[in-house]
């Protein structure tokens, strides 16, 4: 039996707020976890220039995703002030009270991808859907490495984290399959658990959140196969050009090297597995993932040039 459709209404009636009552007696973190939630809590803040970009191109007429969206900035706005409140609550937490940026790195050529999104038609969607869903296959595995090491109090907050972002997570890989539409020797969505290859100990289920009464025919948006095979050039292309997790471009070179080598010690073989439920995807090209993998596990080194 084919798994229920994503129920987005279920899923914005339903979104998450605050976490902090989830916070408990939090434990001091170490060094290196209290980097790591700095960087995630500004990655976390940082919707804004994105959706600046991303709804002045068609996206914006996709009322499915427009809706997405709209919750996806509403949760990530309080997963951010969970982390927030969590570094407040460790002993010695110095953390900056402004997220540590590049100057107007979030403007940067706005104007010109846009103009470009626009003359690249509504495939321009599934491009945005596979890059977000590899962002958030990220942000997962940074939260699966600190509930690994974490205290029981911190660790339970990362795993609950971790599943609003499986959730989001899910609506992604669905709506981006069904724009992709099936595709010889790659694989399908369909039953896929984007959990798989991640530590098993963070349990979670990723079809939370849909209901079958949600019915519909996920096949009516994939369109003609050549629109398919066009929104496939489109991810494809969103995959090597795109930085990855959204908005790590916008971190300081140290921040984004500190993020890389505490996440993904085994370079760009890590972000390749975490990669794997966007791999599966119809139309995607390995290629695509090795080069999203690739300039990812390159930021570790930019620091040190």
């Amino acid at each position: 039996m084919d798994p229920a459709p994503f129920d987005l209404a279920a899923y914005t009636r339903t979104a998450h707020g605050s976490h902090r009552a989830a916070i408990g007696d939090a434990a001091p973190l170490a060094e290196s976890e209290r980097d790591l939630v700095r960087v995630l809590r500004d990655l976390e803040a940082g919707t804004m220039p994105y959706l600046r970009r991303v709804l002045v191109t068609p996206t914006h007429k996709d009322a499915r995703v427009t809706a997405f969206l709209v919750t996806w900035s509403y949760e990530r706005f309080w997963i951010a002030d969970a982390l927030d409140a969590l570094l407040a609550a460790s002993a010695g937490a110095d953390a900056p009270a402004e997220p540590a940026t590049v100057p107007d790195a979030g403007s940067r050529s706005v104007v010109g991808r846009a103009l470009r999104s626009m003359l690249a038609g509504p495939e321009v969607v599934a491009g945005h859907l596979v890059a977000l869903a590899a962002s958030e296959a990220i942000l997962r595995a940074a939260y699966a490495r600190l509930a690994s090491g974490a205290s029981d109090a911190s660790a339970a907050l990362y795993r609950r984290l971790d599943g609003v972002h499986a959730r989001q997570e899910a609506f992604l890989l669905e709506e981006a399959s069904a724009r992709l539409g099936p595709a010889a020797g790659h694989g399908s969505t369909a039953g896929l658990d984007p959990a798989a290859g991640r530590d098993a100990s963070a349990g979670r289920d990723a079809s939370a959140g849909r209901d079958a009464s949600a019915g519909r025919d996920a096949s009516a948006r994939s369109g003609a196969p050549a629109d398919a095979a066009r929104a496939a050039r489109r991810a494809n292309r969103a995959l090597r050009a795109d930085p990855l997790p959204i908005g790590i471009d916008d971190r300081i070179p140290t921040d984004a090297a500190g993020f890389v080598r505490e996440v993904f010690p085994a370079g760009s073989s890590g972000v390749v597995g975490a990669l794997a439920p966007v791999a599966a995807l119809p139309g995607i090209e390995p290629a695509a993932i090795d080069a999203a993998a690739s300039r990812l596990a390159r930021l570790a080194e930019a620091a040190r040039a």
